[in-house]
């Protein structure tokens, strides 16, 4: 989720708008060209991170630049079913590939994260997760509600 930017006043953006407008114009074949050829079909690769929150905080401005304090933000849960309503109105998407980390959550919001996978098998799509480093109970019931399940080399 993007935290709120205060907007530019719309005097000032109308004319840089209309500019970025004149420097693209040349390259609009190109654009429409690459966008005809586009992909029909394709996977979304989703990296979860091990804290899982209902709603996340807003990111600071810092933490944009610092992937570690990024990384310390939880995944949210609100987040991941607007992705997953998203996603199943989709056409272009086939699948989703879940790379799901030990988590440090409860089991209620194990049963949500597994509730989001169920959205997206019922619209027809594939759900796989892949377990880098193995998994314990936790971490196997939330992939259980996927299509496969894939086991990292260092899982036993």
């Amino acid at each position: 989720m993007r935290p709120h930017r205060p907007r530019m006043p719309r005097l000032l953006s109308t004319p840089l708008r209309a500019a970025a407008n004149l420097l693209k114009a040349p390259f609009y074949p190109v654009y429409a060209i690459a966008r005809r050829r586009g992909v029909t079909e394709g996977w979304l690769h989703l990296e979860l991170r091990p804290r899982l929150a209902e709603f996340s905080n807003p990111v600071s401005n810092l933490a944009r630049f610092v992937p570690e304090l990024a990384q310390r933000q939880p995944t949210s849960l609100a987040a991941l079913r607007r992705l997953a309503i998203a996603a199943s109105k989709d056409p272009k998407v086939r699948g989703v590939l879940v790379e799901l980390p030990p988590l440090q959550a409860g089991w209620s919001r194990a049963r949500g994260v597994r509730d989001v996978f169920r959205t997206l098998r019922d619209a027809g799509k594939e759900v796989v997760v892949y377990l880098p480093r193995g998994g314990g109970n936790l971490e196997l019931y939330v992939a259980a509600g996927a299509s496969k399940i894939l086991l990292g080399p260092e899982a036993t």
